[in-house]
């Protein structure tokens, strides 16, 4: 009896996940990714209020990116406070530029061009 509720609930994530557009994973080469950051940026421009839950979780998923990133960065002995006196609505406007130009890129990709922007300050 376990192992079949088991079952239907794996049975029914599989079905939200996949009649809700996939937007929970990505696959961009040899990098697969998970979460808010699979969405395209699309969604984060039509979810562009910071009071919205949804742009509040892919902010959220942008940061902990940037964290893992300036992390890996603080690891190989390179300066690891890249736009440490930057405000979090600063990157959000950043990233709305970015995602108006590129509406169907994935968030990830918003999010790696904007550590690679602050990389070069």
């Amino acid at each position: 009896m376990k192992r079949l509720f088991a079952y239907s609930i794996v049975a029914s994530i599989s079905v939200i996940a996949a009649t809700s557009g996939g937007g929970d994973l990505a696959r961009a080469g040899p990098v697969l990714v998970f979460g808010a950051g699979a969405l395209s940026c699309g969604v984060w421009l039509q979810h562009a209020q910071t009071e919205d839950a949804y742009h509040v979780v892919m902010a959220s998923w942008i940061d902990g990116y940037l964290t893992a990133a300036y992390e890996r960065r603080s690891e190989t002995g390179q300066n690891a406070s890249l736009g440490q006196d930057a405000e979090r609505t600063g990157f959000d406007a950043w990233i709305s530029r970015y995602c108006e130009a590129n509406p169907q890129v994935p968030l990830f990709r918003a999010a790696t061009a904007l550590y690679l922007d602050l990389a070069k300050r």
